[in-house]
């Protein structure tokens, strides 16, 4: 059975275990009062406007209250509020539409991203299907805890813990191209079956058997390595390589739209449902990639074909057995997906992923191809989605930085919190390439908030700004750049805590515009400060994990950059994304500014902020 809706289940009355224990009595999203967030908007573009521009924008906002324009779209904010908060968020319908659902350039580069794995010891002289079959294994583990609701929720600072709801769409869930919106389809558990890219073309089979005494179990790592090895000893025709339906995927979400049509007329339906429903898809690619930066890649992008992008969990294997994930954004945020993977490379990592017996259960079924009937109008729909994914890919650069000095330890002894170190080392870098400022996003979640996704760190501060400067001003003694690093540090965590606690400025004026009425216009939104100042030329998040290389997404705006970064025990990693505007230029300056940065912190113990 397909679900569509869930969001609009409020919670789980009686749960049974703890995940779900909390849902009933988390905080809802609150609105915050006008005043505050337009005070703190006026003083987060300074830093990019000139005095003329400040002065300008300055006045639009003054009017803005003063008219009663702003009370009055506030008023219709808190009335939706009302009527949605009683079951779930005033934003979270509006926010998976407007920035996922009726996104309509393709899911790839622009809205997925991967996870890079390191080459765990515990790997060793384990080859590709291998490696593949304790990832299945450890991922099916985790499952039965999300499905029988044994994991713990997560804690929260604010409310009793995080929220729950995004573990819906984790497994047996699937993005379905519509216009003018997707939307993301979950299917029952009951489904147990996996499916395998290879070659182009897709495989399923069970990976939860009922054994002779009619008890339902996971197939073993050994068994789960002799059916991909069945796979692949299989034979593919090149005709059938070169038409991968997985490509299709790749499209820009309308004219992916069409191909699906194109596809369910030709009697698809059956196989697409086969893909939709399956727990996660597994990719066993070809390629060998070995630097870090083709590593990345391969997991970011691949080739496109052996692909199903739409699906929210994908894992990828290379032939030389580099691992890595690619992760479908529209329902799930990166917490859900890291905590996930992350544990199930800990238990790999600590060979507590039981292998189970040698010896296969007699009858395994060969897993079954999945056909797709193909006419003319599917293999042209097929072609031209080739063309536009090489030409997508090929305006990409991207560059991983793995800065060794010293990390979340190292920062700990220079009295500094790693995030708010590393978000100015961005500023810094950025300026000494670019010479001026930008609006900077930083990711931040608001899942202390029943349904609660996301808010904007805007990480270029007037405090941060005069750090860049006072950094760059040689005439400055380290007393005074350290004084000013910590100045700005607090600053962002500032602004930090009030985004996570639902008071940060880009939602609460996103849901005011999405409120205008047809005719309506003010002339805050019109402002070209406000433009500019979300337009994310700088769009950053962090994860962190030991056991990633690197982990990373997209840029948002073609002159920008995307900046995903971990900051782990020992070392900071960044994967720097672009237009070919200069990743690699980019990830030198991150390594010279982290450096000056502690230099500066070295020479003047301090509390720790």
């Amino acid at each position: 059975m397909a679900t569509f809706d869930a969001w609009r289940v409020p919670h789980r009355v009686a749960p049974n275990g703890p995940l779900y224990f909390h849902q009933a009595n988390l905080p809802r999203l609150p609105v915050p009062e006008i005043e505050e967030t337009l005070m703190r908007y006026l003083k987060s573009v300074r830093p990019l406007a000139n005095d003329q521009e400040f002065q300008n924008t300055a006045k639009i906002v003054q009017d803005f209250l003063i008219s009663g324009q702003a009370d009055e779209l506030h008023s219709r904010l808190v009335k939706h509020a009302e009527k949605k908060n009683k079951y779930s968020s005033w934003l979270i319908d509006w926010w998976n539409d407007w920035a996922y659902f009726g996104y309509r350039d393709s899911v790839v580069i622009n809205v997925s991203y991967y996870y890079q794995f390191k080459d765990l010891p515990a790997f060793k002289n384990c080859d590709q299907t291998k490696r593949a079959s304790l990832l299945i294994s450890s991922t099916l583990k985790y499952r039965d805890m999300l499905i029988n609701e044994q994991l713990d929720p997560e804690p929260s600072n604010l409310g009793p813990a995080l929220c729950s709801s995004m573990y819906a769409y984790l497994f047996n869930a699937c993005r379905i191209p519509v216009k003018p919106l997707d939307h993301t389809v979950t299917f029952s558990y009951e489904n147990s079956h996996i499916i395998v890219a290879f070659k182009n073309q897709f495989f399923y089979f069970d990976v939860i058997i009922t054994d002779k005494n009619g008890v339902r179990r996971h197939l073993t790592v050994e068994e789960i390595d002799s059916q991909l090895k069945k796979i692949t000893s299989t034979k593919v025709l090149p005709e059938d390589q070169n038409n991968s339906v997985g490509i299709l995927t790749s499209e820009n979400r309308d004219v992916w739209a069409d191909g699906y049509k194109l596809l369910v007329d030709a009697g698809n339906e059956a196989s697409l449902r086969i893909i939709e429903s399956a727990i996660l898809i597994l990719s066993l690619d070809s390629e060998t990639p070995n630097s870090l930066n083709d590593v990345a890649r391969t997991m970011w992008h691949g080739s496109g074909t052996n692909r199903w992008y739409d699906k929210s969990i994908t894992y990828v294997v290379t032939a030389n057995g580099q691992c890595g994930f690619l992760g479908e954004h529209s329902m799930m945020d990166g917490t859900i997906t890291l905590r996930m993977v992350d544990w199930c490379l800990n238990q790999i990592a600590k060979n507590k992923v039981d292998s189970g017996s040698a010896q296969l259960a007699a009858n395994l079924p060969t897993p079954t191809h999945i056909p797709f009937k193909l006419n003319d109008k599917i293999k042209t729909a097929i072609a031209s989605a080739k063309k536009s994914f090489e030409s997508l890919i090929s305006t990409h650069e991207l560059s991983i930085l793995q800065f060794k000095h010293f990390g979340k330890e190292g920062l700990k002894k220079m009295r500094v919190h790693p995030d708010a170190f590393t978000q100015l080392a961005i500023q810094l870098a950025y300026f000494k390439l670019k010479g001026h400022f930008v609006g900077t996003y930083e990711s931040c979640q608001t899942r202390s908030f029943l349904h609660g996704r996301t808010e904007v760190i805007r990480s270029c501060t007037v405090e941060a700004s005069r750090f860049v400067h006072t950094m760059l001003d040689k005439s400055k003694s380290h007393k005074e750049k350290h004084q000013s690093m910590l100045l700005a540090a607090q600053a962002h965590l500032n602004y930090a805590r009030c985004a996570s606690n639902g008071r940060g400025v880009d939602r609460h004026l996103l849901g005011m515009r999405l409120l205008l009425k047809d005719g309506e216009k003010f002339a805050i939104f019109d402002d070209p400060i406000f433009s500019r100042s979300s337009r994310w030329r700088l769009s950053t998040s962090t994860l962190r994990s030991e056991y990633f290389d690197a982990w990373g997404f997209g840029e948002v705006v073609p002159d920008g950059f995307g900046v995903g970064y971990m900051v782990n025990n020992n070392q900071i990693n960044f994967s720097l994304t672009s237009l070919h505007l200069g990743t690699k230029k980019f990830a030198e300056l991150l390594e010279e500014s982290m450096l000056e940065m502690a230099a500066v912190c070295e020479t003047r113990p301090t509390p720790r902020l």
